[in-house]
């Protein structure tokens, strides 16, 4: 996904042509101010009119005012960018979407954003395209994110990534400069099949209606930036006018060591929400269907028999409701992990600037939370796991909880129905 200035023109005071790489870096260094100046506080409330390129103003001529209006904002020097290098540049300052804010879109019919509203808050990392300077640490990353070394991308296929995707990988690193996390994505032809093993035609096709989700490590030491990347790349392809899904080739994590034979059952049972696949949950808990079972997809993963599930998001979907619960209650059937608990804990917990979210031997007051911040994440954890309002968790069980393992380990105990307020020091 490229930036979208190929249709942009700006002019200087004094007439002279300006790049749209000067108008978007400007932007970076504007946002990096607010960033600063909102930090620590409710956030920055935006409304933003975005540019429109040549294709989607003529497809829609008359139903917007883009074609004379955006002339006359350029020659006064008032200069829209597209909607894409908006989310970029907010991304590079660190500057995300509220947890549980929906992304607003004008016209909402989605198919192309004139006008965007968003709800942000600072969060302690930023994402900014990937460059071949990163090759290294992204080979790194593989490592520790990709334990079964036939799953892993050689270094030939990191590059040509990083070269030939045209904006299609991004990482997400701290402000000191670790790197947390990637994510790469190809356009592709839904209709004449998908990426499966690394580097198996993973050519870019420009006018292609559909992307991939090629690829997504995260260090295990920031579990939440996986889907902190995912959820920026739905934003993107759904500020795309061209995209029209998202599609990825996921793997069962739990099959190979489960007493269930067949795989399609296994898929089905977590589709039910009779088990919860880790992997699998990943997704589904952030929106995507599960779409079929594909055989022989990847061969190197020999723990699946080669197989692969297709997994597709409708990112407009996704991005216009406020966040749905990651886990389900038992009322429901769904029988919930303690891992996938410290997972939504551990997400919860960076959408609220923790300071440290992934440490789970520190408690919630050495993270840095006050009694309001308590309050709040007390209703995000409810609202994640659908909690009705004579289960929600007491104060006192978040305040005196001695470690995020601990609450977690209570939090599936209320779950799981072996509820006891536990005494002070959990």
């Amino acid at each position: 996904m490229a930036l979208g200035f190929e249709d942009a023109a700006y002019l200087q005071k004094s007439g002279a042509p300006l790049s749209g790489l000067e108008v978007y870096q400007s932007l970076v260094e504007h946002f990096e101010g607010w960033a600063e100046a909102v930090e620590g506080t409710h956030g920055l409330c935006l409304l933003e009119v975005m540019s429109l390129d040549v294709p989607t103003t003529t497809r829609h001529f008359s139903s917007n005012v883009s074609f004379h209006f955006d002339i006359l904002e350029a020659l006064s020097r008032q200069y829209l960018v597209p909607p894409t290098a908006f989310a970029m540049a907010l991304a590079e300052a660190g500057l995300f979407s509220a947890a549980g804010r929906p992304l607003l879109c004008y016209p909402s019919s989605g198919d192309y954003c004139r006008i965007l509203g968003l709800h942000l808050t600072r969060q302690p990392l930023r994402v900014r395209l990937a460059e071949e300077s990163d090759l290294a640490p992204l080979l790194g990353l593989q490592e520790l994110a990709v334990p079964q070394p036939g799953l892993r991308a050689s270094e030939a296929v990191l590059r040509k990534r990083l070269l030939g995707a045209r904006g299609g990988a991004f990482v997400a690193e701290s402000f000191c400069g670790r790197l947390l996390g990637a994510i790469y994505t190809a356009r592709v032809a839904e209709g004449f099949g998908f990426i499966a093993e690394p580097g198996a035609g993973e050519e870019l096709v420009a006018e292609a209606d559909c992307l991939q989700i090629v690829g997504l490590h995260a260090d295990p030491a920031s579990p939440s930036v996986g889907s902190h990347l995912c959820r920026f790349a739905l934003q993107l392809a759904h500020l795309e006018p061209a995209i029209r899904s998202v599609v990825g080739i996921s793997r069962c994590d739990g099959w190979h060591c489960s007493n269930i034979k067949s795989q399609e059952e296994y898929v089905e049972q977590h589709r039910r929400g009779e088990l919860s696949d880790r992997i699998l949950a990943f997704h589904t808990s952030q929106g995507a269907e599960i779409v079929r079972l594909i055989p022989d997809a990847r061969p190197s993963d020999v723990d699946n028999m080669g197989a692969g599930v297709l997994i597709r998001y409708d990112p407009g979907q996704v991005l216009r409701r406020p966040q749905q619960p990651t886990a389900h209650t038992l009322a429901e059937g769904r029988v919930v992990s303690l891992a996938e608990v410290l997972t939504v804990l551990r997400d919860v917990l960076a959408e609220l600037g923790a300071a440290d979210a992934t440490g789970s031997s520190l408690s919630l007051a050495e993270l840095g939370l006050d009694s309001l911040e308590l309050l709040e994440l007390r209703e995000r954890l409810a609202a994640r796991f659908a909690l009705r309002r004579s289960e929600e968790l007491p104060v006192s069980l978040l305040s005196q909880s001695s470690s995020t393992e601990a609450l977690a380990a209570a939090i599936h105990q209320r779950l799981s129905g072996t509820w006891s307020v536990p005494k002070a020091g959990v």
